[in-house]
């Protein structure tokens, strides 16, 4: 249960860097508009 909750955590670590890092969400992109 611990195990599953640490990978849950890691999944969700992921995703932020993701958004963080590359524009993937086009709604994201659309609300910061490319300069």
């Amino acid at each position: 249960m611990e195990e599953n909750k640490i990978k849950d955590n890691d999944s969700v670590e992921q995703d932020k860097k993701k958004e963080s890092g590359q524009d993937i969400d086009p709604q994201r992109d659309t609300d910061k508009p490319k300069h």
